[in-house]
């Protein structure tokens, strides 16, 4: 029986320094592409000369990060008796992916090496383009965490600001996330283990409490209040074109992944919630496991429940089949709302039917009638 594993490790002559010594070297004058961009060559030229004057702003690689100086992550925790969460296997095909992953975050500075006494477990997904991407379950630690209120803007609400403007700038951030640095105090919550080390986060990981929040705070200190605008908001291609070959729901929870995704595009739809009234019908015999256990246990009165898993079969009717496909047309021909100008009258139409509620409101900024969101409710039978 073997008592330890020895694993082959690679030799370092050099250290990697810090981002501005890669960062400001591997960026030129050819680094920058316009594309079909109808810029000007004269302008294009005094776009990167302008750039390359920060050049220190832009990443080179994947893990090419900056660091916030106005922000620190914190966690506060409702008791301060460490935990500790077994490592989980990993495959043989993923151990050296994984060590060679922890390196270059190692090397970046994104984590180092712990002796916490907390330590949650890693998990492995991997990306479409063979690349791993490691996630770490902090369900443990996140149960005691203080939660951090700070509020999210609604997308209806950022949409809103867009009126009145008239230049656009698109920005990214390379791993937003990694360039905020966590408190020092609280680097060793967020420990991890796993077949091939000990380490704990030295910058605000994916996955912990609070973090949306924190991130929130620093691009509303970055960027303020930029406010936005082009001709409307139209719904995002890239994501419509999977809708046009989305299969049919088998189940409850296949539904609910559809539903989710139009339900997230429903201001978009004219009348969402007449449409998908059919299929919001096959939710309702679904319960959570905990009402099921109730059941059982005679705390409920009977009734036909299903599991999320189970088919639907024949209860998958007519129209339901009419409501999914409508939907999906519906959304592949979504119309550009406009931005909604509050020195214009509106124009509000509205229709009622024993199934649900809709709205449309209207305004005419010069080119006659055009949307600017549609409303709808489902109602209830009694």
């Amino acid at each position: 029986m073997p008592i330890a594993h020895v694993f082959p490790v690679e030799v370092l002559s050099t250290v990697s320094k810090t981002r501005q010594n890669s960062g400001q070297t591997k960026l030129d004058k050819n680094s920058f592409n316009f594309g079909d961009s109808p810029v000007s060559e004269e302008w294009k030229q005094r776009l990167v000369e302008k750039m390359l004057e920060r050049k220190d702003v832009f990443s080179s690689g994947e893990f090419d990060v900056g660091c916030s100086r106005s922000t620190q992550h914190h966690i506060r925790l409702t008791e301060d008796k460490p935990f500790r969460e077994r490592s989980r296997r990993l495959a043989p095909a993923e151990v050296e992916d994984v060590r060679q992953h922890l390196e270059k975050l190692k090397g970046a500075g994104i984590i180092t090496e712990s002796r916490s006494p907390y330590a949650s477990p890693i998990v492995v997904v991997w990306k479409k383009n063979g690349q791993i991407r490691m996630c770490v379950d902090y369900r443990t630690l996140n149960r005691r965490t203080v939660p951090d209120q700070y509020t999210v803007p609604r997308i209806e609400d950022a949409l809103a600001c867009l009126n009145g403007s008239r230049w656009f700038s698109v920005l990214d951030l390379r791993s937003g996330y990694y360039q905020i640095p966590l408190s020092e105090a609280d680097q060793e919550k967020t420990a991890f283990i796993c077949p091939v080390g000990f380490y704990q986060f030295q910058r605000m990981p994916q996955g912990i409490c609070g973090a949306p929040s924190t991130f929130q705070r620093v691009m509303e200190k970055t960027v303020g209040d930029m406010n936005l605008l082009e001709d409307g908001v139209s719904t995002d291609p890239s994501k419509i074109d999977a809708v046009k070959s989305w299969p049919r729901p088998q189940n409850v929870s296949e539904l609910r992944s559809f539903l989710g995704f139009c339900g997230y595009y429903r201001r978009f739809i004219k009348d969402y919630s007449k449409v998908s009234y059919p299929l919001n019908q096959l939710l309702q015999g679904c319960l959570p496991a905990t009402s099921l256990k109730k059941i059982k246990a005679g705390l409920l009165p009977d009734r036909v429940v299903y599991k999320a898993s189970d088919p639907f079969g024949s209860r998958w009717a007519d129209a339901c089949e009419a409501a999914f496909n409508e939907l999906k047309v519906r959304l592949t021909q979504a119309p550009v709302l406009v931005f909604a100008n509050p020195q214009i009258p509106y124009v509000l139409h509205v229709d009622v039917c024993c199934e649900g509620l809709g709205g449309v409101l209207y305004q005419d900024q010069g080119q006659g009638l055009r949307p600017v969101a549609f409303v709808s409710r489902s109602l209830n039978a009694f």
